[in-house]
């Protein structure tokens, strides 16, 4: 509580006179009630621009550590897919190596090209070359598994 509010609300807890003088008809309890009621909406709007700016600063420290944890996140997924996709696309730059008699950047870059070509990503692509391989033999005559 401020100096003013206090001596606001000290003036109001004064025992008032049997009556107040002929012109003045209560006014001035009226008054200071109404400055103290003032003073009091003014600290209260204080209080609760300072708790806004609290929240807004909590708000922003959450924003923040959320885009920490899914950037985490996201480069941990970004891994696991990339070894879970690494086997096949390196399978079909061998099959295109094989095929078209090439290195290992041209079989890559022949990939990149048809997968920007199709609007395809080069992973579906890689899925498609493999798949598509014939069927190996072995020596009984029984289906080879492919490694994945």
């Amino acid at each position: 509580m401020t100096l003013r509010e206090a001596e606001l609300a000290a003036r109001l807890r004064r025992p008032q006179a049997a009556s107040p003088p002929p012109g003045d008809a209560g006014v001035a309890p009226e008054t200071a009630r109404l400055e103290a009621l003032s003073l009091r909406a003014q600290r209260a709007w204080r209080n609760a621009l300072a708790l806004r700016g609290r929240a807004q600063a909590i708000r922003a420290m959450r924003i923040e550590v959320s885009a920490q944890e899914l950037l985490a996140v996201s480069r941990l997924a970004r891994l696991h897919a990339q070894a879970a996709t690494m086997p096949v696309i390196e399978q079909a730059k061998g099959v295109l190596m094989a095929q078209q008699g090439c290195g290992e950047d041209e079989a890559f870059d022949l990939l990149r090209r048809a997968s920007q070509r199709s609007n395809t990503p080069v992973r579906v692509l890689a899925e498609r070359i493999v798949d598509n391989l014939p069927q190996r033999r072995g020596p009984n005559g029984s289906r080879v598994q492919r490694p994945r």
